[in-house]
C-alpha cells in the first residue's frame, strides 16, 4: 500500500480527490477541525496507471507552536483528541517530532478514514461540541498550521 498526495497548498487547506481527478479544496477555519466553509475546483494529475485508487484517505494535520507553546501545543491536541474519544469518534494518533528541521512541524496528528464520507460524518460529529473550544484555544498557541491529505492507493 502507497499513499500519494492529494493535495497541499494553502496552510488551512482540506483536500479530497474523486475517481475524476479533481482536487476540490475546502478552507477550515480552526486548526484542529476540517469544517468546510467554501469550495474551488482545480485540476490534478488524473493519471497514475500503476496504481489503482481506493476510496480510503488519510489525514495529517500539522502543528508549529509559538516559541516556548510545544507543551501546551501537545497537551491540547491530546485534549482534543480526549473529546473526539468522549464524542466516539477515532481518535487517530498524534506524533512528536524527533528530529529534523528546527522550522519543520513540531507536532502531527493523523487519522485513517475509510471515505469521503466518512471523513465528512466525522467532521459534521465535531460541530457545535467541546472539540470547537479546544480548537479555538489551538489557534491561540501556533504560528501555523498545515493539512495534507493523502488517498489511498495500491500497487497493482
Amino acid at each position: 500500500m502507497k499513499l500519494r498526495l492529494a493535495v497541499q497548498g494553502s496552510p488551512l487547506l482540506l483536500a479530497s480527490v474523486f475517481a475524476t481527478g479533481v482536487v476540490v479544496g475546502r478552507s477550515a477555519p480552526h486548526p484542529l477541525m476540517g469544517i468546510p466553509t467554501s469550495s474551488s475546483a482545480q485540476s490534478a494529475d488524473a493519471h497514475t496507471p500503476e496504481m489503482s485508487r481506493s476510496t480510503a484517505l488519510v489525514v495529517q494535520n500539522v502543528y508549529f507552536p509559538r516559541p516556548g507553546m510545544e507543551d501546551e501545543v501537545l497537551a491540547t491536541r491530546l485534549e482534543a483528541s480526549a473529546v473526539r474519544a468522549r464524542l466516539g469518534l477515532g481518535t487517530g494518533r498524534v506524533l512528536k517530532r524527533v528530529n529534523g528541521p528546527e522550522d519543520g512541524p513540531y507536532l502531527m496528528w493523523e487519522a485513517e478514514y475509510p471515505s469521503q464520507a466518512a471523513r465528512e460524518a466525522d467532521v459534521a460529529a465535531l460541530d457545535g461540541t467541546d472539540f470547537e473550544r479546544v480548537s479555538r484555544h489551538m489557534g491561540t498557541l501556533l504560528d501555523r498550521f498545515g493539512r495534507t491529505v493523502w488517498e489511498v492507493v495500491e500497487e497493482k
